[in-house]
């Protein structure tokens, strides 16, 4: 019966999820009779099925249902791209509005065009809300354009490092983007149905842009991976220096348990408003926080947090254990994605004290352990306060 009034033609007609939610829950709820407005009629309920269009892109061909755009669309959109934003590894992004109206940036590939054919075939098929919206693309003759929703908040690291700007993010707001970030992530590694786990090799501030209510959306997908299910692997070195986990540094050895390293490190970049090359001041209140000193956890925190009404340091010591939990030198002692967003979301879980078998990056040093880096990965490499791929204004 609930399922019937959720069907109805007028949507204004269906109940808001608040409701259904109530309806099946609460046995003593009296439910409305059925609908008498349901769009077709095939045994009385209404099926659609949507087509998997299949497309061929550069020799490349996989299921999508983004929208395939013009060139010469995407230049009336754009203005001649002439609102560029920025350069990123693998091309320009410029800022354009659509014919209906939605704001989007487009990313133009360089004639190299492998990033861009990874980015689109990792992407093409994720729809969560914090993962950034792919809109469409466009690959007539040898270009090769993604399009993604404007973000008008920019990134995560520009707010954060900005002396200024950082003002703005109280606890509840850089709370509820490492939630997100999590959140997402846990969406890539266990998405039902999915055969592969997408590993995005480069989480960091940089990559998580901001909407309008500062909610936020995991970017650049172009160093992602898709690994087998219960399967790792060995691949190149890239990533950014400082978020990059150790096992990936010494021997290549890739699982998702990178991507949570990463988020470790993101966890304390929003906690403490620092970047890696400042974590050096964190030694001492991390090592108190190891050793189980009383409050000495309170140095590892922006000083702007401590000024905000909603400061809760017991809500900021469980984030920062959190994020020691993911930076554990095992990976497979780092908490999967799927118990970090339960551990963070749920108080009332009891969560381990803080391990003391932690790595936090520096960029060549990693607590006095040295890496040899090949010249010929340098080019895998992200900078630390990189602008590549800017979704801003």
């Amino acid at each position: 019966m609930i399922a019937l009034l959720c069907i109805q033609e007028d949507p204004d007609l269906r109940p808001p999820a608040s409701r259904v939610s109530v309806m099946l829950s609460t046995k003593e709820v009296e439910i409305p009779t059925a609908p008498v407005q349901l769009p077709l009629e095939l045994n009385n309920v209404y099926y659609s099925t949507l087509p998997t269009m299949s497309r061929t892109i550069i020799g490349h061909s996989f299921p999508s249902s983004q929208i395939d755009f013009s060139i010469q669309e995407l230049e009336i959109a754009t203005n001649g791209f002439q609102c560029k934003l920025g350069e990123g590894r693998f091309g320009s992004v410029s800022k354009g509005i659509l014919a209906n109206g939605r704001q989007v940036v487009v990313k133009k590939a360089r004639k190299e065009t492998t990033g861009f054919m990874n980015e689109l075939k990792s992407i093409a098929k994720l729809h969560h809300r914090n993962i950034l919206e792919l809109v469409g693309f466009c690959s007539e003759s040898e270009e090769l354009m993604l399009v993604y929703d404007y973000m008008p908040n920019g990134t995560l690291s520009d707010f954060l490092f900005d002396p200024i700007k950082k003002q703005v993010l109280d606890w509840r707001r850089r709370f509820n983007v490492i939630l997100e970030v999590i959140s997402a992530l846990a969406y890539l590694y266990e998405r039902a149905g999915a055969d592969k786990r997408i590993v995005h090799r480069d989480i960091k501030p940089a990559n998580i842009l901001l909407d309008e209510n500062f909610s936020a959306r995991i970017s650049d997908f172009t160093l992602a991976v898709a690994l087998q299910n219960n399967m790792d692997e060995s691949t190149p070195l890239a990533g950014t220096l400082g978020y990059i986990a150790p096992e990936c540094i010494v021997g290549g050895h890739l699982t998702e348990k990178a991507d949570i390293y990463s988020f470790g490190i993101l966890v304390l970049n929003v906690v403490s408003g620092k970047t890696c090359l400042e974590f050096t001041s964190l030694d001492d209140g991390l090592h108190n926080l190891v050793e189980r000193e009383e409050n000495g956890f309170i140095e590892l925190i922006d000083p702007e947090l401590v000024k905000d009404p909603g400061f809760d340091s017991g809500d900021i010591l469980r984030a920062i254990i959190i994020a020691l939990l993911c930076l554990q030198i095992d990976p497979d002692l780092r908490p999967p994605a799927s118990q970090v967003l339960v551990m963070l979301s749920t108080k009332e879980m009891e969560i381990p004290t803080a391990p003391d078998n932690v790595h936090y990056a520096i960029p060549q040093e990693l607590n006095n352990v040295y890496y040899l880096i090949p010249s010929s990965a340098i080019q895998h490499f992200s900078e630390f306060d990189c602008r590549d791929d800017i979704f801003r204004g």
